[in-house]
């Protein structure tokens, strides 16, 4: 017997891989737990549309020793007397009250990157999530002080404005732009559409078809397994030297 679980994701900021994947293999251990040795093999699935960066459709599937596996580490983890922070911790709601994210945001603010390991560093990249989803939060809260508390002495909350927008529909505001003398080359601006977007209105063929015209560019670089997905980066090659060879000439 097989068991397929599927969860559909709406984000789109932070793809989430199927392999591997700790909350759906606690719900396999959940399963397993109820109906034991029902399942032979235990599949999951993602579908996460709007994620771009990867692929909207993933699949993985493991046996039954596996999810047996991550039971027990489960069953290990929760019996220690300790917090552990990680990218986990960006959705966690006592995130703001947690003393290890507190803890560590503290250790990397004083750390002089220059004298920390290599291991320390790559501990500090695994919490960096959970470290900036901990800053991204603190404004909000310093806000809540004044919505539920009494607010901070010698502070005080005003409003943030957005960019200048039309009050009306556009089609009722070309009209008395036009009024005002104002071409309607002036007034529209033509943009075409990004790349995904336009996949979305071909069939199979059609995205083929498209691939010559669409490129994605390097905007950095990133750690992952040895496992994952890409190409590794030589850093060996004459494009990333300072300088390129100059002949003598």
């Amino acid at each position: 017997i097989v068991l397929h679980l599927f969860d559909y994701k709406h984000g789109v900021g932070v793809p989430v891989a199927a392999e591997e994947n700790m909350q759906l293999l606690s719900y396999f251990v959940i399963h397993e737990s109820q109906y034991q040795d029902m399942v032979d093999e235990f599949r999951c699935t993602i579908v996460q549309p709007r994620a771009f960066a990867g692929d909207g459709v993933q699949t993985w599937a493991c046996s039954l020793t596996r999810v047996q596996e991550h039971a027990e580490r489960i069953v290990t983890e929760t019996a220690k007397d300790h917090l552990a922070a990680g990218d986990w911790c960006r959705w966690c709601p006592a995130l703001m009250i947690c003393p290890e994210v507190q803890r560590h945001a503290a250790e990397i603010a004083a750390a002089e990157f220059s004298e920390v390991d290599i291991e320390t560093l790559l501990h500090y990249e695994q919490i960096g999530p959970a470290i900036t989803a901990f800053l991204k939060k603190i404004p909000q809260t310093l806000i809540d002080t004044f919505r539920f508390g009494d607010g901070i002495p010698g502070k005080k909350v005003i409003e943030r404005l957005s960019n200048r927008k039309w009050k009306l529909a556009v089609s009722r505001v070309r009209p008395e732009l036009e009024k005002l003398g104002l071409a309607k080359e002036a007034i529209v601006e033509e943009k075409l559409r990004t790349p995904p977007q336009i996949e979305k209105l071909l069939d199979k063929e059609g995205r083929k078809a498209l691939k010559p015209f669409v490129t994605r560019d390097v905007v950095g670089y990133k750690i992952v397994p040895e496992s994952a997905k890409g190409t590794p980066v030589d850093f060996n090659v004459s494009e990333f030297t300072e300088f390129t060879d100059v002949s003598e000439d």
